[in-house]
């Protein structure tokens, strides 16, 4: 992964509000002293977070479905699992520049 790592957090800036990692340095910053900005800034800080756990939760849920799958003899075809499963994978592609026309 090359986001920056450590705790990202969130704290009042002269602007709006900044998205500190590691309280050492700010590495971004929303602007506005509204609730939307500080939901925001909230919102991204809690990214690396989110990625993580969609990518464990996308883990175990692959895995669980071919076990059950095995254990019924057949192949079970769930539109929704299936749907949901390409949105998660999709979805992680974007978070690390990998969809089409990002440079990563």
């Amino acid at each position: 992964m090359k986001y920056t790592k450590g705790k990202w957090a969130v704290s009042e800036g002269e602007f709006g509000f900044d998205i500190e990692v590691n309280q050492e340095g700010t590495i971004g910053a929303v602007y506005g002293n509204d609730s939307e900005a500080q939901f925001n800034a909230n919102l991204i800080a809690s990214a690396p977070e989110m990625l993580e756990l969609l990518k464990n939760i996308l883990g175990e849920v692959r895995p669980e479905i071919s076990r059950v799958n095995e254990e019924a003899g057949q192949t079970i075809f769930n539109p929704v699992a299936t749907e949901t499963i390409d949105m998660a994978k999709a979805l992680i592609s974007k978070a690390e520049g990998r969809r089409e026309g990002i440079v990563s």
